[in-house]
């Protein structure tokens, strides 16, 4: 992502970035616009990686 790359990638606002490792697990990162911050949902559970 950003300016490193060519064609230059960016996050927008209803992406999500996940980040995966075996056996430990995923993160998963809704991107929100500024200001935005309250739209997302807290307390979802972290989806387990079998």
């Amino acid at each position: 992502m950003g300016a490193g790359r060519d064609p230059q990638e960016w996050v927008w606002p209803g992406d999500i970035i996940e980040a995966q490792l075996e056996k430990i697990g995923a993160l998963r990162h809704p991107v929100v616009a500024v200001g935005d911050s309250a739209q997302v949902e807290a307390g979802q559970p972290v989806r387990r990686v079998a």
